[in-house]
């Protein structure tokens, strides 16, 4: 975009110094043309006056305010039917021109106030101008415009103004102006006495439109990029608004759902453990619980005996107690639901491991019996084996037997507390979003 800014910059320099700038130029009544210095001529001769000098007129400086006038000066003259057609006369070289009299309303001691002008450029008719002025005081008006033409071709023309017919008429002819090329010799100058004549008159209206007749295409232009850029950016932002909205209104993801683990390795262990009294009882898993799931704690073995200078790892509940179930929540109530049967496996799994505990713990056990039968000639040695493991296996298996069934009775009371909310939640009436 950037390129295409600097080569449309390039394009218009090249042509404004080709072509060069349209400006407006002043043919004053007195000193003529502020460009060639050409004078307009007035016929006949001897029937105009400057008005700014004439003491012997009934319009005359003491009657008109001097300062409103272009110049400080105006031609002054009166047709009478009978006389010769009294005219105004330049030459100029442009594409439009405007004429500017001063107009007197009122009757000013007996003099005729009407106004008849007739017009011609290149000596074709192109129109006219009267009026009749109001009497009932007398003013002069100033700056009037009272003919333009645009749309000429640019070359030289001549323009004339002629006064003639039946009825006397009045006329005070003040400056012209033509719109031009600018000659970059001379510019400078006429320009700047061309712009504080024009300061102080409604003439100021015309130069402006003019102006902006001749630079429309460049100001068009610079308007039409600067409103693209921002309409361009202005897109840019509304894009990047609408997706970063659309990022934050993208639900969370779902999370992954959980199946329970489930563990029964400890069963099977105790199920291929084989028939016979052992010097150490068999460790039982360590179960934990995490993230809704049953999980082996480290450490922990479902294959049965250890060492016996190994430590003992005790079942130890620390499942945290699941947060209240909100009114008519589906997905609470799901995952209350799954909860409450992990609990439910959690607590027959633990009633197993008691059972075999407590088999264990029995002293006429069948894999007592059958260790003692199957060698009758090893009876001493069993004897002193039991003797000294005797006290040590049974403390322990008392004290996971407690552990237990202390883990079991919380595990009982959290799922009573869960399938309360949920009955809880069962009765309370839908809630209706509005």
């Amino acid at each position: 975009m950037r390129a295409a800014q600097l080569l449309w910059l390039w394009t218009l320099l090249r042509t404004t110094r080709v072509a060069g700038a349209f400006v407006n130029r002043t043919i004053d009544d007195q000193f003529g043309d502020t460009s060639t210095g050409f004078v307009p001529s007035y016929s006949p001769l001897d029937e105009w006056a400057r008005g700014d000098l004439c003491t012997g007129c009934n319009i005359h400086p003491g009657t008109v305010n001097v300062s409103q006038t272009h110049d400080q000066t105006w031609h002054d003259s009166t047709y009478h039917p009978g006389n010769p057609d009294h005219t105004i006369t330049f030459g100029f070289n442009g594409t439009a021109v405007y004429v500017y009299h001063l107009l007197a309303d009122g009757t000013f001691n007996g003099t005729t106030t009407f106004t008849n002008l007739t017009f011609f450029i290149d000596g074709q008719y192109v129109g006219q101008f009267v009026r009749t002025p109001d009497n009932a005081s007398d003013i002069i008006l100033y700056n009037v415009l009272v003919f333009n033409q645009t749309n000429l071709s640019h070359q030289p023309h001549s323009f004339k103004t002629v006064t003639n017919g039946p009825t006397d008429a009045l006329i005070l002819f003040d400056y012209a102006m033509y719109t031009t090329e600018d000659d970059p010799a001379t510019s400078t100058a006429s320009s700047d006495r061309t712009s504080s004549t024009s300061a102080t008159s409604t003439l100021s209206a015309v130069h402006t439109a003019s102006s902006r007749v001749a630079s429309a295409t460049p100001v068009g232009a610079i308007v039409g990029g600067a409103v693209g850029g921002v309409a361009v950016l202005a897109a840019v932002g509304v894009l990047l608004l609408c997706i970063r909205r659309k990022r934050a209104m993208r639900p969370p993801s779902i999370a992954e759902r959980v199946e329970p683990f489930t563990i029964d390795g400890g069963e099977r262990a105790l199920e291929n453990t084989p028939s016979r009294r052992l010097s150490h009882p068999p460790r039982l898993p360590d179960l934990r619980l995490g993230r809704g799931r049953l999980m082996p704690g480290a450490g922990s073995s479902t294959t049965g005996s250890s060492s016996a200078g190994s430590s003992r790892h005790l079942f130890t509940p620390h499942r945290p107690r699941l947060p209240p179930l909100p009114p008519q929540s589906v997905s609470g109530r799901t995952d209350r639901s799954r909860a409450n049967a992990e609990l439910v496996q959690r607590i027959q799994t633990l009633e197993a491991q008691m059972r075999a505990l407590e088999t264990q713990q029995q002293p006429g056990s069948s894999g007592s019996s059958r260790g003692t039968g199957s060698n009758p000639s090893s009876n001493s040695s069993g004897s002193r084996g039991r003797s000294r493991n005797r006290s040590a296996p049974r403390s322990g298996l008392r004290t996971e037997l407690a552990t237990l069934r202390h883990e079991i009775a919380e595990l009982r009371g959290e799922l009573e507390h869960d399938q309360q909310l949920l009955a809880e939640v069962d009765v309370l009436p839908p809630s209706y979003n509005t």
